[in-house]
């Protein structure tokens, strides 16, 4: 099978997966402009997981925009310059539980099984051609090359305005969701107490969008000891910078990766309900005591080049600048550089973020609502926003912001609320979910009372339901002689009777029409006609048994053996048992099901 197959097949499997069908969500106006459901901002893999599970969801009012150009999205073609995935291969997430939607599928089709089985994680660029291969498969309406330039609160619900190429475009939202990343609730940024008095052409943070081919030759000083720091020290010696220092504060290299420690399902999935001294222990420990380490690969390409040097207890203390050199200073050494690059992660600052310009101010963070014990204060995690239940925005003063409650933050900010969820691979399976329901259920309870209208207002009856009896197929009807010879030839043929005469003349009948069907296959085998008795009682007849018999003619076989007197205005319950070829052959037609051995008819 081909991708082109594999594609096809995941549309066909997930019209498996469309119950309930109906788009339920309630139109909404705002000067006669209609109002989006929701506003997806980011198209990078939390941006398309989350748009898939709103369409599952069937909320299809939504619009996804991302500031990039196609293909750009996220960090994978821009400052992620790590070979390979540093997330096992075998995360699952934005699939949302279909199988032929997994990267995996997508990989052993276009690569091959073998090739799956050689590899332990995914490399880069193959992680982000198979998000593209997602976003059409899905055909997930993603508009790119459109930034969010600022959100303004308007009577409960958001007014957007967004930068496209011809001009500023206003939409209005009830519900934003931010999925921008690692700066969405921050900003990339070197040091501002060592970069304040050097010229901008002396420095980049490790995010920013680096021409390693102007390296060449030069001196590099780099700061910091996590896998980014590594994975731009390794391009750096790549494209042949003279030499490369990489410089960090702690004492030795880290070595535990506690992202990996975080790889279950309880972490994964209800890091989120634990108690605030709980999260805060949990991310203080992972976030400052445990930074994140390079990968082997990024190590070992670093240590192939004889100019490459790592100096621990080496934090840099001050930096200036004398005829175009940045001379640094640490506690015990001193290095000039060419060239400086920051791998110093990114800063939780939401006044960094222009989108929310308008009320910033306004917004929780941890240090508004929680106090940690003495000795584990953290002035940089008191700065992450203290987010709801589904990621929303909670307000700093409780009742002077309630339209925080539809903005909500996919970001690495939500990190010490929810653990490892809006910037990384391995949470996303969890996170996506907990959004995406947390949307949909405030959506419905927001127009509950609209809900409970359009109930108390349906009138449109059961397409299943029909109160008319349906006219009696028997020998007295217009084609009663041609059904009546068909039961006598049938018959004559045995057991197969029911079944054939089931399937042929009475199929998907109401069961009145089924007892009149046994009544007429009885005045066929007995040759009686239907009276109506005394006083309007009609007469009862004999409904033949269709047990086996000795005889050896198939004529002889047909005396009611068993005979029971029936009446066609008998309740169909009242009939009793009868014979189990008669009850198999109408179970094997799907219509009816045996209660016993005998074949009572239910």
């Amino acid at each position: 099978m081909s991708v082109s197959q594999l594609t096809k097949r995941v549309r066909r499997e997930l019209t498996y997966l469309d119950y309930p069908a109906r788009e339920w969500t309630v139109p909404r106006f705002m000067d006669g402009v209609p109002v989006l459901d929701v506003l997806v901002v980011g198209a990078g893999q939390s941006g398309l997981g989350i748009a898939f599970g709103l369409r599952l969801e069937r909320i299809a009012n939504f619009r996804i925009i991302d500031r990039c150009q196609r293909g750009f999205e996220g960090p994978w073609r821009n400052f992620a310059r790590m070979e390979r995935l540093r997330t096992p291969k075998e995360v699952t997430g934005i699939d949302f539980g279909v199988p032929s939607l997994t990267v995996r599928a997508w990989y052993e089709e276009k690569f091959g099984r073998r090739a799956w089985g050689r590899i332990d994680t995914v490399p880069r660029e193959v992680w982000r051609s198979y998000l593209d291969w997602y976003r059409d498969v899905l055909d997930l309406p993603v508009e790119n090359e459109v930034e969010l330039m600022l959100i303004e609160p308007a009577n409960g619900i958001f007014l957007a305005h967004l930068r496209r190429s011809e001009g500023i475009e206003r939409v209005y939202a009830r519900k934003i969701i931010l999925a921008t990343g690692f700066e969405g609730s921050g900003r990339w940024g070197a040091p501002k107490s060592l970069v304040a008095h050097l010229s901008a052409d002396l420095y980049a943070h490790s995010a920013d969008d680096i021409d390693f081919r102007k390296l060449a030759g030069k001196r590099i000083g780099i700061l910091g000891a996590g896998a980014s720091a590594f994975d731009n020290a390794a391009l750096a010696l790549e494209a042949g910078a003279a030499r490369v220092d990489l410089c960090f504060r702690r004492s030795e290299m880290p070595r535990v990766n506690p992202l990996t420690w975080m790889n279950f399902a309880g972490m994964l999935g209800h890091f989120g309900d634990l108690t605030d001294l709980d999260r805060w222990r949990f991310m203080r420990h992972i976030l400052e005591e445990l930074p994140v380490p390079p990968t082997q690969d990024a190590y070992w390409r670093c240590r192939e080049f004889e100019n490459f040097a790592w100096h621990p207890d080496c934090g840099w203390s001050f930096i200036d600048e004398a005829c175009g050199i940045a001379r640094v200073q640490s506690s015990n050494r001193r290095f000039e550089f060419d060239f400086m690059i920051f791998a110093s992660g990114v800063e939780a600052d939401l006044s960094a973020r222009p989108e929310l310009a308008l009320f910033f101010e306004q917004i929780a963070l941890w240090r508004d609502r929680f106090t940690p014990p003495s000795g584990e204060e953290s002035e940089a995690l008191a700065r992450y926003p203290y987010l709801g239940q589904a990621f929303e925005f909670t307000e700093r003063h409780r009742g002077t912001a309630p339209f925080l409650r539809g903005l909500h933050n996919f970001t690495f900010g939500a990190m010490l609320s929810h653990g490892i969820s809006g910037a990384a691979i391995t949470g996303i399976k969890y996170g996506v979910r907990r959004l995406v329901n947390g949307i949909a259920r405030d959506l419905f309870c927001e127009e509950s009372a609209t809900y409970y209208r359009d109930l108390l207002s349906y009138q449109t009856p059961s397409g299943h339901l029909c109160l008319a009896r349906p006219a009696l197929r028997d020998s007295r009807a217009t084609n009663g002689g041609a059904v009546k010879a068909k039961v006598l030839s049938y018959a004559m043929r045995g057991c197969r009777l029911s079944r054939r005469f089931l399937l042929c003349e009475s199929c998907f009948q109401p069961r009145d029409v089924f007892l009149e069907t046994l009544v007429v296959f009885q005045q066929t085998l007995t040759g009686e006609e239907e009276d109506d008795g005394e006083n309007g009682t009609p007469r009862s007849f004999t409904y033949p048994s269709l047990a086996s018999s000795s005889a050896t003619s198939r004529k002889e076989r047909w005396p009611p053996f068993g005979a029971r007197r029936l009446s066609r205005r008998d309740s169909f319950t009242s009939w009793g048992s009868i014979s189990s070829p008669v009850i198999g052959q109408c179970c094997r037609s799907g219509r009816l099901r045996s209660t016993s051995a005998r074949g009572h008819l239910d």
